[in-house]
């Protein structure tokens, strides 16, 4: 009784509900109606308006949409919401009254707010702002279209509707959801900020939405601890799985691999196909960076099962499944993965940046078996991106495979830095050595020479491949330019020092040579043939005599001694020695002693 009674003074003071009500109360069955709607009694009050049955045959405009809006009242109530809706429209359409019409339509975009048909309610709120510029309800409208525009995804727009929306709690926690969404964490803040401290019943907790747009913020803010609070409370269907996402995504910060995997899969398991995909993907980076690859392959197959996924998604499961691949070692399933993109203009860098890590990768893992069709189907893209770094690589696992090689090279010497570019062209030189182009060679090394600067090995290569081609006295020139001499080169100008041009000169870097290392009986019997070439019997000697040191019985060397000595005594001796021998030199020799005693003693004769 004591309720009824206060319905009725309710009733006597229509301003409590608004100016409408008025327009809807026209009746004493309709008062009644309504009263027993607020009461709860909703079959006693649709039997009430018994009344309506009446003003479709009697056609009274004014009844009829009073009646609807009652039945609009009793069917929401119900839980028969789009029943209420259409009950809504007919009473803005038949009424005359300008508060009821006002009423009916905003109630009735309510409702598509509440039910989520964003793209239904927005043009109502847009026609009653256009047909009731002065309402008092303006605030609400802008709030409404502000809710539909958010929701589908038209952030910039919602946030200028917000911003005529008021500054209730709902409005302020709406418009920092919205800049939260648009990722301005510090606008966010700040109004999260002015809105929590208004909410003394901590409204917030209530809404899902706003728990989990307020944890993101806090959680991109960097306070973990706090905003794990928040997402742990999100417990509706809806935002659960961004919420468990979050909260993998803070583990992750914390490098706690095992429950943020836990929390990603914990997500994968919603039917928001939106962040499904999301939670599926993150597994996938998180296993792949931890070297679980086949873990990040099947989580990527998950993806793919999923239906009607998208084109960007599609290429997203590509890139990854080709770092996947690549860590894996598998380079031609990257490589192929990868040139499905190279022709798009917007994603061709990222994936001729793929295709040149996984040729890089394969060029240092030594995989030379594969290395020439994946160069093949590579190189177009690889060179005209210019990675150097990755061309030396390719060119080092090339090595030997013939014309790719050869073109690499090649493409070096013109286009690379100056290092590579000397490096490439020493390789070209060494191929034509190889292949006894001693033209060539010695051009490129020529060039290597230009570059990098003249060095002992350059001179000891050009000398060999001069001596190789006959130019012996190009050869000597080249090894007495070295700037310090090694005993293998004795070698070459032993070789060579018979063209010399200024045999005079060369043979002191010979004798240095032969002093330093050590010579051999050949160098010394060469360098004695030079000096008496040159008239001077004392240094020939001094070869023959470190000949004799090694041979005794060198014939060779006692003859030279004694046939350039001045000393007597020291020929006679070499001519002994060279009697005693049973050669023809040494029978020579004999003749001659033979000889010097006859002459002898004629002259005891005389």
């Amino acid at each position: 009784m004591r309720k009824i009674i206060v319905l009725i003074v309710m009733l006597m003071s229509v301003d409590v509900y608004g100016e409408y009500l008025k327009d809807v109360l026209i009746t004493p069955e309709l008062k009644k109606a309504w009263m027993l709607i607020e009461a709860g009694q909703l079959e006693e009050a649709r039997q009430t308006l018994i009344v309506c049955n009446k003003a479709i045959t009697k056609k009274d405009k004014p009844l009829f949409s009073a009646c609807n809006f009652e039945f609009a009242k009793i069917l929401e109530k119900s839980n028969k919401p789009l029943r209420a809706a259409e009950h809504y429209r007919l009473a803005y359409y038949y009424s005359d009254s300008h508060s009821l019409k006002e009423r009916a339509m905003l109630l009735r975009g309510d409702i598509y707010i509440k039910l989520g048909v964003y793209r239904q309610a927005k043009p109502v709120y847009e026609a009653f702002l256009a047909e009731f510029p002065q309402s008092n309800y303006i605030e609400e409208a802008n709030f409404g279209i502000a809710q539909s525009l958010a929701n589908m995804g038209m952030l910039q727009e919602a946030l200028q509707y917000y911003e005529k929306s008021g500054g209730n709690l709902d409005v302020l926690y709406g418009k920092a959801n919205v800049l939260q969404m648009l990722d301005r964490v510090e606008d966010a803040a700040a109004v999260y900020d002015e809105a929590v401290s208004l909410d003394v019943d901590n409204y917030y907790r209530t809404s899902d939405e706003t728990l989990y747009y307020y944890g993101e913020n806090v959680r991109k803010r960097g306070d973990l601890y706090k905003a794990a609070g928040y997402l742990s409370s999100v417990k509706g269907p809806v935002y659960r799985s961004r919420a468990r996402i979050s909260l993998g995504l803070i583990e992750m910060d914390k490098d706690n691999t095992k429950r943020a995997i836990s929390y990603f899969e914990s997500a994968s398991k919603t039917n928001v196909k939106k962040d499904k995909l999301r939670a599926l993907m993150l597994m996938a980076r998180l296993y792949t960076k931890t070297g679980k690859l086949e873990n990040a392959r099947n989580s990527l197959k998950a993806l793919l099962y999923l239906q009607s996924i998208s084109n960007d998604t599609k290429m997203e499961v590509d890139f990854l499944l080709t770092e996947v691949n690549i860590n894996d070692g598998k380079y031609a399933e990257a490589v192929d993965t990868m040139l499905k993109y190279v022709k798009d203009e917007k994603l061709a860098k990222s994936a001729i940046d793929f295709m040149t890590k996984a040729v890089d990768k394969a060029a240092i893992s030594g995989v030379k078996g594969d290395m020439v069709s994946l160069w093949a189907k590579t190189s177009p893209y690889i060179l005209s991106a210019a990675n150097e770094r990755v061309v030396v690589n390719v060119v080092k696992a090339l090595e030997g495979s013939g014309k790719p090689y050869l073109e690499l090279l090649f493409w070096l010497s013109k286009n690379g830095s100056n290092e590579a570019k000397v490096e490439a062209i020493d390789k070209l030189a060494r191929i034509y050595e190889g292949l006894g182009d001693s033209k060539n060679a010695l051009e490129y090394l020529s060039v290597v020479g230009q570059l990098r600067g003249e060095s002992d090995e350059l001179l000891r290569r050009q000398a060999r491949i001069l001596y190789e081609n006959g130019e012996l006295q190009g050869a000597l020139a080249k090894t007495l330019e070295l700037a310090k001499l090694e005993k293998d080169d004795i070698k070459l100008i032993r070789q060579t020092i018979g063209a010399s041009n200024n045999v005079a000169m060369d043979v002191q870097v010979y004798e240095n040579a032969v002093s330093e290392f050590g010579g051999t009986v050949e160098d010394y019997r060469i360098i004695s043939g030079i000096y008496i070439k040159l008239g001077d019997k004392e240094k020939a000697i001094e070869y023959d005599k470190l000949i004799l040191k090694e041979n005794p019985a060198d014939e060779w060397a006692i003859y030279s001694i004694y046939k350039l000595t001045a000393d007597e005594k020291e020929a006679a001796e070499m001519l002994k020695k060279l009697g005693a021998a049973g050669s023809a030199i040494g029978n020579f020799s004999k003749s001659i002693v033979k000889g010097q005693e006859i002459e002898k003693m004629l002259k005891d004769y005389k």
